[in-house]
C-alpha cells in the first residue's frame, strides 16, 4: 500500500524538532553523505539531544550540489530497523538525489530568472515613470521660461547656446533652432555679455549683474538690466535681460515730478513773502489816491504804482496756486489791454 505525500510548509533547520540538527550542518559544511547504521550506538551522535530524545535507529543525509553550489539535501530516518540504508539502497537514493539536485537547480535558476525579469520589469517601469516626469517637468519649466517677459539664455562653459526662450527670440530675431548649441550670438556684446564675463560669473560662483544698459531694438532706444546666474552645477550659466526702458521713463518722470514739486514749494514760499510786501505797497498807494484829487500832478503816477502792485499780487497769486497744484480759473482778458 502506497502511502500518502504530505507537503510541509517550509522551516527553518535550526527551529525544526523533525531532525538532527548536528548532521544537517555537518553535510552542509563538508558535502558529504551521512549513512549511520545505528544512532543511538554511533560514537558520534548517540549523545546528541535529538538521538537521545528521540531515539532514531537508522539516519541518511545526502547534499544535492554541483561543482559551483549546495541546492539542498534529503534527510532520512528508520526509527524501526537499524541498517535501513544498505549500499544497495544508498546507490539508489544517490541516483534520484543526482536527478534531484538537477531539479532543483533548474527550479532555481527559473525562479531567479523569473525574479531578475521581474524586477527588471519594475526598473523599466520606473524608468518610464521617471522619464515621463522628467518630460512633463521640463516642458513645464520650459513653458514658465517662454512665458517671462525677460530674455533668458542659457549656455556653457564653451559659450554655446543651450536654451533660448520665446523673447530672445522676438528681441533678437533668431529663432530657437537657429540658435541652439552655436556660440553665444556677437548681439550679446551688446549688452555687455561676452563669454569672458560667463566664465568669471561660474569662476566666481555669484551672479554679475549691470544695470541701465543702453541699446537700440528696431531702431527704437532701449535702456537694459542684465544678470548672469552661474548655474550650481558649475557647468553654464543662465543669462537673464530684462527690459527696464519703462521702468526708467517712469523713474525719471518721478525724478522729474520731484523736481517740479521741489521747485513749486520754493516758488509759493517767495510768492508769499513778495505778496505780504505787495499788500503794503498796494495799501498805501490806495491811500495816496485817496488823499489826491484826480487832477492832482502826482495823481497818475500813484495810480500806476496801485496798478502795478495789483498786477504783481495777480502774478504772485498764479505762483500761489502753482506751489499748491490748484487749478487757475480762466477768464476773458483782452491781450491789448495787457500788453498796454
Amino acid at each position: 500500500e502506497r502511502a500518502d505525500l504530505v507537503t510541509m510548509d517550509r522551516t527553518p533547520v535550526d527551529e525544526s524538532n523533525e531532525l538532527c540538527h548536528s548532521i544537517v550542518h555537518f553535510v552542509r559544511r563538508t558535502l558529504e553523505t551521512v549513512v549511520i547504521v545505528d544512532a543511538t550506538k554511533d560514537s558520534d551522535y548517540r549523545d546528541d539531544p535529538y538521538v537521545i530524545s528521540r531515539k532514531p535507529r537508522s539516519i541518511l543525509c545526502t547534499p544535492f550540489s554541483t561543482q559551483s553550489h549546495f541546492v539542498g539535501m534529503l534527510y532520512l530516518e528508520n526509527n524501526l530497523v537499524t541498517g535501513a540504508f544498505s549500499p544497495r539502497r544508498l546507490e539508489t537514493i544517490e541516483l534520484l538525489a543526482a536527478q534531484a539536485t538537477i531539479a532543483l537547480d533548474n527550479a532555481l535558476l527559473f525562479e531567479q530568472e523569473t525574479q531578475t525579469k521581474l524586477q527588471l520589469q519594475q526598473e523599466v517601469l520606473e524608468r518610464k515613470r521617471s522619464e515621463s516626469e522628467a518630460l512633463r517637468l521640463r516642458g513645464f519649466l520650459n513653458d514658465v521660461i517662454d512665458s517671462m517677459p525677460s530674455m533668458v539664455v542659457g549656455v556653457n562653459v564653451d559659450g554655446l547656446v543651450t536654451h533660448w526662450n520665446r523673447e530672445a527670440e522676438r528681441t533678437l530675431g533668431l529663432s530657437r533652432e537657429n540658435a541652439l548649441w552655436e556660440q553665444l550670438p556677437v548681439d550679446f556684446r551688446e549688452f555687455g555679455v561676452s563669454i569672458d564675463s560667463v566664465r568669471r560669473a561660474i569662476e566666481e560662483g555669484e551672479a554679475q549683474r549691470d544695470e541701465r544698459i543702453p541699446n537700440e531694438v528696431d531702431g527704437e532706444h532701449r535702456v537694459f538690466d542684465v544678470t548672469i546666474y552661474p548655474l550650481s552645477s558649475e557647468t553654464g550659466a543662465v543669462i537673464r535681460i530684462d527690459d527696464v526702458t519703462r521702468r526708467d521713463q517712469l523713474e525719471e518722470q518721478l525724478l522729474q515730478s520731484q523736481k517740479m514739486e521741489a521747485v513749486g514749494r520754493l516758488a509759493g514760499g517767495v510768492a508769499h513773502d513778495f505778496n505780504n510786501l505787495l499788500t503794503g505797497i498796494g495799501g498805501y498807494a490806495e491811500m495816496v489816491l485817496m488823499s489826491l484829487d484826480s487832477d492832482h500832478p502826482n495823481y497818475r503816477d500813484v495810480w500806476e504804482i496801485s496798478e502795478a502792485a495789483h498786477r504783481a499780487a495777480s502774478l504772485t497769486g498764479q505762483l500761489l496756486a502753482f506751489s499748491r497744484k490748484q487749478v487757475v480759473s480762466p477768464r476773458i482778458i483782452d491781450v491789448k489791454e495787457v500788453i498796454e
